[in-house]
């Protein structure tokens, strides 16, 4: 039954052309155990039946198809389901991925503990019909003392369906940046921007959700991180952290230009950033890292998954 009564949570799904992938995600709402949400689906000008899908589920979840014009990412999307949000908090949700039952649930339980922001691991899944899970899409919980150095260190801490913030944090740094260079990379922009306004980030140990990797959507390594996104993101936040900081996060910087550059198949300009970080700041798992790729750059071989 749908509750009348104002949202605890906002789901906000951007979607484009997924109408199956849809269907499968809405039902992982159906089945929540904390109830008090409602869900905006956001379109980016699908040409599918994305509409019918929701129409599925206006009966049993508190549901709006919000449509606009194409965008070609998630950004805008998301933004407007940020402004049509009427819950406390928004979680976020890909149209292709999915939540286990208790996933709000454990969410607010941390969220009214006092953190701004939470997270959590979610099970990698990649074809149809899974039912065992093995590998997951990590999360890890960054230092509280210095959240903004170490997500710029050691990465991108936060699997973007994993996460649930509260609506006035996400409001007042804007949402989502929509500047083109960054579409692949705006989820970790926008978590870097929360760190720097003081928000507290809390990973719960909990895993509550399923990341598809199964296909069917983007083509191979279309929509992934470039070597420019990367630099755009540290041009950006760089100035705002100490100099031995600075230069361990441009070590890291280093390695993930000359990883992209790898699974590219550039391997000159890969050669050239992995040697950058080796004599670099970077810490020493990334160093291990950046020699064992350069090992493989040099014998030419090719990327594994």
């Amino acid at each position: 039954m749908i509750s009348r009564l104002a949202p605890q949570v906002s789901v906000v799904i951007p979607t484009y052309n997924r109408a199956e992938k849809l269907r499968r995600c809405l039902e992982s709402l159906c089945g929540q155990t904390h109830r008090s949400f409602e869900v905006l689906v956001c379109d980016d000008a699908s040409s599918d039946h994305t509409a019918d899908v929701v129409d599925e589920f206006r009966a049993e979840l508190d549901i709006t198809l919000d449509c606009g014009a194409h965008f070609g990412g998630p950004a805008r999307p998301r933004n407007r389901g940020i402004e049509r949000a009427r819950g406390a908090y928004i979680a976020f949700l890909d149209s292709d991925d999915w939540w286990s039952s208790e996933k709000l649930q454990k969410s607010m339980e941390c969220l009214k503990s006092g953190a701004d922001i939470v997270f959590h691991d979610l099970w990698r899944a990649t074809r149809i019909g899974q039912h065992r899970y093995r590998k997951r899409a990590k999360s890890y919980q960054p230092d509280p003392a210095s959240t903004l150095a170490d997500l710029m260190i050691r990465g991108n801490a936060l699997p973007l369906s994993s996460v649930v913030v509260r609506s006035e944090c996400i409001r007042a740094i804007d949402g989502f940046s929509e500047d083109p260079g960054l579409v692949s990379v705006e989820d970790y922009d926008c978590w870097l921007r929360l760190a720097e306004r003081g928000s507290r980030f809390i990973r719960s140990d909990s895993c509550l959700g399923y990341y598809w990797r199964g296909g069917g959507n983007i083509t191979p390594y279309a929509g992934r991180p470039t070597a420019n996104k990367y630099e755009l993101v540290y041009k950006r936040h760089a100035g705002r952290l100490k100099p031995q900081d600075r230069r361990r996060a441009k070590g890291v910087l280093a390695y993930n230009c000359g990883r992209v550059h790898y699974l590219r198949g550039e391997l000159r300009s890969s050669r050239l950033h992995l040697r950058k970080c080796l004599s670099g700041g970077a810490p020493g798992v990334y160093r291990l890292k950046a020699l064992a790729l350069l090992i493989a750059v040099m014998s030419k071989s090719h990327p594994v998954e």
